[in-house]
């Protein structure tokens, strides 16, 4: 099994997100693709949730299978 995990930032463009999803697609369409929008930390910020709906709608018109997640770790207080 093999999953894809692409943190996303408010600074994160569509053209990242099409570059990424097409190489993925490429190797074969049905592989996981994880977002997850950054905890905001020191000069990163965070996606809006419609920035991250929009990602989400964007990769999944290359990829079968596309979630979202927050950063669990960061509320855990784990690296």
């Amino acid at each position: 099994k093999i999953y894809t995990k692409w943190v996303i930032t408010a600074q994160t463009t569509p053209e990242d997100l099409e570059t990424a999803a097409q190489l993925v697609a490429e190797i074969d369409p049905a592989i996981l693709a994880v977002l997850q929008p950054v905890t905001p930390i020191a000069g990163v910020l965070a996606p809006t949730p419609s920035q991250v709906l929009d990602a989400q709608a964007q990769v999944r018109a290359h990829l079968k299978d596309v979630r979202v997640i927050p950063q669990t770790h960061k509320y855990l207080d784990q690296r």
